[in-house]
């Protein structure tokens, strides 16, 4: 009998849970139904509820008639969502500009990226900057 590929596998559950004869295949390829069973119980770990995905990806790119006397400012920011949505980089939550001067017209670049990746179970909460 010819050799079943993975995708057979899974789809007739026939993997088991690692301790028996349901790891071994019609032509008793224990070593191999063995590895198939540990990369889906590794893909279920990364695809277990099939959320979907967010993507925020943009910039702060500058302002103008700030009411300040000083030479150069800067913009510290902090990214506020709710408990529905899991931030895939925590350390992303603060970010903060470089220091820009005015232009001749009074405009103040930053053009500062930002990028951030999101898991959400509901729209309630949706992220804030």
């Amino acid at each position: 009998m010819a050799r079943r590929d993975a995708q057979d596998m899974l789809n007739n559950n026939n993997l088991g849970d690692g301790g028996g004869p349901a790891n071994v295949d019609a032509e008793g390829h224990a070593a191999e139904a063995d590895r198939l069973a540990a990369g889906a119980r590794q893909l279920d770990a990364i695809t277990a509820d099939f959320k979907p995905e967010v993507h925020f990806i943009g910039q702060i790119v500058g302002g103008q008639d700030f009411p300040t006397d000083l030479d150069g400012i800067f913009v510290e920011a902090s990214l506020k969502y709710g408990d529905d949505w899991k931030l895939f980089e925590k350390n992303a939550v603060q970010l903060q500009t470089h220091t820009a001067y005015a232009d001749d017209e009074g405009f103040f670049v930053f053009a500062h990226p930002f990028d951030f990746h999101f898991a959400c179970e509901s729209i309630q909460g949706w992220p804030k900057l």
